[in-house]
């Protein structure tokens, strides 16, 4: 299987680690968790690429040419030229493709036709296989890093233009069943993951936690303010208010730049487990529940 699966399990991870999301909202304190949220999120919504092959391209025209000249060399001359008059089964015009004579000449012909298409057949198998293989892993790791982004792989969209998924319809997808700010930004303690249930349920969610559930007016992630009414962790309504205060703050996301690679990811991840424990409040305080405290915490009792 590709590395990108240990970019999976590496996020999957990460996604499992903390018990409690939140902030003071002044200043911007949670600028460098929002950064790097932000770089893994744009990451999984493009997704990997299946990179151009070359020998690929090549060995798929020569096939094809090979293949076209092996049915010519077949018996059933009637088919064939049927087939080229409607141009199907790869045929062209009947002045372009005719079938071989059946003639002793002919019949020389098409056994060294064949032969040939033989030679060739197991020369393409050896480039499109891996090939195939590759593109149907890449396939599948792209539905596990959507289902890491959105909570689920059916749902997707642009991040900045949220009214198409931010919806009620997808609310237990992105947020969890009946999710409240405790369930998803940390439960009434930080000592355990049975009060905060749905923490890291997806990268939304967990978003939402670090920039959108405080109360208006507040700089969570950004120099701009919110400017919704009260957020307050209610997430049970997906109102037009929430979607227009997520496009504001996704869009002043940082862009990513440069390919989308597995090892892109990995090293998103690693930087934002780094985060986790380094920015709760009041960084003398020694206490064991900062390290499972992402972004400024607001008591380090809770989170």
């Amino acid at each position: 299987m590709l590395q990108v699966k240990i970019a999976v399990f590496l996020l999957s991870s990460y996604l499992t680690l903390r018990d409690a999301i939140t902030c003071d909202g002044g200043d911007a304190e949670n600028f460098p968790e929002f950064s790097a949220f932000c770089s893994i999120a744009n990451q999984l919504k493009i997704g990997l690429k299946l990179a151009g092959n070359p020998e690929h391209k090549k060995t798929d025209a020569t096939y094809a040419d090979r293949n076209r000249a092996h049915k010519l060399a077949e018996s059933n001359k009637t088919d064939i030229e049927a087939k080229t008059i409607k141009e199907e089964d790869g045929f062209k015009k009947k002045t372009t493709d005719v079938p071989l004579p059946d003639s002793s000449t002919g019949q020389m012909a098409a056994r060294q036709v064949n032969e040939t298409f033989k030679i060739a057949k197991k020369i393409y198998g050896d480039v499109e296989t891996p090939y195939a293989t590759r593109k149907t892993q890449i396939g599948e790791a792209n539905k596990e890093l959507k289902k890491a982004l959105f909570g689920a792989e059916d749902v997707e969209g642009d991040l900045t233009a949220s009214s198409s998924w931010l919806t009620q319809g997808n609310k237990d997808k992105l947020f969890g069943s009946s999710p409240t700010l405790a369930k998803n930004c940390g439960g009434a303690t930080t000592n355990g993951n049975t009060e905060a249930p749905h923490v890291g349920r997806s990268l939304v969610n967990d978003l939402y936690c670090l920039c959108l559930s405080v109360q208006a007016n507040k700089k969570a992630c950004t120099a701009t303010p919110t400017t919704a009414t009260a957020q307050g962790g209610d997430l049970s309504t997906i109102s037009k208010a929430r979607q227009n205060e997520w496009n504001t703050q996704l869009k002043r996301c940082p862009k990513n730049t440069g390919a989308i690679t597995t090892a892109s990811i990995q090293a998103e991840v690693t930087l934002m487990t780094n985060l986790i424990g380094s920015n709760a409040k009041k960084p003398a305080t020694v206490t064991a529940v900062k390290q499972y405290i992402l972004g400024y915490a607001e008591n380090l009792a809770t989170g």
